[in-house]
């Protein structure tokens, strides 16, 4: 089953390891205006291309925390001592 990643989660989690919109989408090897789109909330893509920024994404420290019952999706770093370095 495919998870769907809320453009406003993407963004953050962009914003929050510190990545330019040119440098996500270099390292997911995807097109910027795609990457620009997705994050407006405008643009319909692949799961791959979802899969791709999340990689990196995950790579670099995030963990997406699905929505339950009781909260909304999140994203928080997957390990202590990320904060501040």
């Amino acid at each position: 089953m495919a998870v769907h990643y809320s453009s406003e989660i993407l963004k953050a989690a962009r914003v929050l390891v510190g990545l330019k919109q040119e440098e996500l989408a270099e390292e997911a090897d995807v097109a910027r205006h795609t990457l620009r789109r997705l994050e407006a909330g405008k643009e319909n893509v692949t799961q791959s291309t979802v899969d791709a920024i999340v990689g990196v994404l995950e790579k670099k420290g995030i963990e997406f925390i699905l929505p339950t019952t009781e909260h909304g999706p999140g994203l928080r770093w997957k390990s202590k001592g990320k904060l501040g370095e």
